[in-house]
């Protein structure tokens, strides 16, 4: 039996945790397999090398726009400082260039039970097409130029940002792959395009 002191202090500790979103709240929810899909539903959705921001930007590895389609394999809950209670649900991306890499779920919308196909290449590297200064002109330009991509033929073209710039890159998969697919992308008008890990 708990004693009501030991409860009033637990409910105390509860409430302070709720107040001071800042503040890591453990958690014991497991890592839950899954196979669905969803879709982005915020203008930039910041993609992390764990499930959590208690690290703040060292943990960010890189970012997508509205719109993008990610496959989730994993959930688990884990801390958050811009959600209300301090936690999210968070989902671990099945394949391509961020593959094992986690993102707050409470910024997608689930589209169905199954992973998309066709899948992107397997493997780390990309192709970069265009970068420019980070920025609204910065964002926007490559906003377009994502676009321009994925109606060429390259679905899977993300925005990877950093340093104080934004970057168009396009999954190519193995060093060989990418090796192969930036002189298509030159041809293609991209001739800036060049492979990267």
């Amino acid at each position: 039996m708990v004693a009501r002191g030991a409860r009033s202090r637990a409910a105390a500790h509860e409430a302070f945790l709720i107040r001071n979103p800042q503040i890591q709240v453990p958690t014991t929810m497991p890592n839950v397999t899954v196979n669905y899909q969803v879709e982005v539903t915020a203008s930039t959705l910041n993609i992390r090398s764990e499930p959590s921001t208690a690290q703040g930007d060292k943990t960010k590895v890189g970012s997508v726009i509205r719109g993008t389609r990610l496959d989730v394999e994993r959930e688990q809950q884990g801390s958050d400082h811009t959600a209300p209670t301090g936690t999210t649900t968070w989902g671990r991306i099945a394949n391509g260039q961020f593959k094992g890499r986690w993102f707050a779920l409470r910024w997608t919308e689930k589209i169905n039970a199954h992973p998309a196909t066709p899948q992107p290449p397997v493997g780390t590297w990309s192709v970069q097409c265009i970068a420019d200064h980070t920025g609204e002109r910065g964002s926007a330009f490559i906003d377009n130029q994502i676009a321009r991509l994925r109606g060429m033929g390259y679905p899977n073209a993300y925005i990877h940002t950093g340093n104080g710039w934004c970057r168009a890159r396009v999954p190519a998969g193995t060093e060989k792959q990418a090796q192969e697919l930036f002189p298509i992308l030159r041809d293609k008008g991209f001739r800036d395009a060049f492979p990267v890990q």
